[in-house]
């Protein structure tokens, strides 16, 4: 959750969510994590603040050092 506090304006959301995701070691041995995690606004003042917003992304994890085969 990202909280978002303008001290001049008075702008502010703090959302809260649940999300679901997914993390897969890929053939090369890298771990890819995918998510996705909707959020609705328990704090929303000041304009074009939102109520509700979908948070999304990936991550992509690089080994130091290769994994052996028996790890897969």
């Amino acid at each position: 959750d990202l909280v978002s506090w303008n001290t001049r304006s008075g702008d502010a959301v703090v959302p809260i969510g649940l999300g679901l995701g997914k993390v897969t070691r890929l053939n090369n041995g890298n771990l890819l994590n995918v998510y996705l995690e909707p959020q609705v606004s328990v704090l929303s003042s000041g304009q074009a603040q939102p109520d509700f917003q979908v948070f999304a992304g990936f991550n992509l994890q690089f080994p130091s050092r290769p994994v052996a085969p028996s790890a897969r």
